[in-house]
């Protein structure tokens, strides 16, 4: 695939080196080299400043990739929207999410929506904590699955539900001693002062809830044992339901494990709610198939914001395209 010239300039100013940059493109420097300098001909000016280390754009240069980087975006607006009129006879979309969302939030959706549009190309990309919506501004994905708090103003979104945060205990512990004799949101609610000597398996620093819990740990004069901190949510599961400590997770994974493998209590009335959110750019144009995606993954979770919801959705009734002429999919 030809590559085009606002990619290898964005490249060479990341990499700060013609080396690093054409090995990353997949050329040789010889040729990154000659376009750069065919470039700056046309333009008139130095776009790369050659005596830094590492080298740098110029003024000029700053301002060509900020130009070009516009340019860049319509045109793949423009590709989208005559691929769009297909509508869902074939095209892309990729998603962005980190690990934890992949797995208790997406699998079924991407399940049903692969067998009802097996034209559609579907790419899941998982992202670290805390780098979906970088990611999406940048353009490396239509939408992310994220939370309403990690938002800028660039950007519309969807409700898709509302998060509580639990402690998943082992079946072979009796969570009964562990339980202040209350109930949130008909779960028991966990006593932090009564599991003063227990192990705690984490999600790693980046997920919201990870750095709350330890404040809430702190206040409760309590000083977790942390066995791991890890990004897989399956591997906190597999290590809780082997005994070897107490999990901190999102709810929505207990709807897919029985009490008899799991335990699961509430620590909810000393966390906030995080609302989880489908984002996408405003300036962006979203696809049919996108927009069908992104319906039929809030209609999956239309009960579970029925009985948790906590206030209104804020963004919920947010339009697909800011952009005029583009018609929403659920007109």
């Amino acid at each position: 695939m030809r590559l085009s010239d606002y990619e290898c300039v964005r490249v060479l100013s990341e990499e700060g080196a013609f080396s690093a940059a054409a090995q990353r493109l997949g050329m040789t420097q010889p040729g990154l080299s000659i376009l750069i300098a065919r470039l700056e001909k046309q333009c008139g000016v130095k776009l790369v400043d050659r005596a830094a280390k590492p080298l740098k754009l110029t003024s000029e240069g700053v301002k060509w990739i900020e130009v070009e980087a516009q340019i860049e975006a319509l045109r793949e607006n423009r590709r989208r929207y005559f691929e769009d009129l297909n509508r869902l006879e074939g095209g892309s979309i990729t998603i962005g999410a980190n690990a934890c969302r992949s797995v208790t939030m997406l699998p079924e959706t991407l399940r049903e929506f692969v067998s009802r549009y097996p034209a559609v190309r579907v790419h899941l990309c998982e992202v670290p904590p805390g780098a979906c919506s970088d990611r999406l501004e940048r353009g490396d994905f239509d939408f992310s699955v994220t939370l309403e708090s990690c938002l800028s103003e660039k950007m519309l979104y969807r409700t898709v539900a509302d998060e509580q945060v639990v402690v998943a205990v082992p079946p072979q512990v009796d969570a009964s001693r562990l339980s202040t004799g209350h109930t949130f949101c008909d779960r028991p609610v966990f006593d932090f002062e009564a599991a003063a000597d227990e192990r705690f398996i984490l999600l790693d620093r980046g997920i919201k809830f990870h750095d709350l819990f330890l404040d809430v740990c702190h206040k409760h004069g309590l000083e977790p044992d942390i066995l791991l901190e890890t990004e897989s949510i399956t591997t906190v599961m597999e290590l809780v339901r082997q005994g070897l400590g107490f999990g901190v997770v999102p709810d929505v994974i207990a709807r897919r494990m029985p009490e008899t493998t799991v335990q699961f209590l509430s620590i909810q009335h000393v966390m906030p709610m995080n609302r989880v959110v489908v984002a996408w750019m405003k300036d962006r144009y979203l696809s049919r198939a996108a927009q069908t995606f992104i319906d039929m993954l809030c209609e999956h979770f239309r009960a579970w914001n029925t009985q948790f919801m906590t206030e209104p959705a804020r963004g919920e009734d947010a339009p697909y395209c800011a952009r005029a002429g583009v018609r929403s999919a659920v007109e």
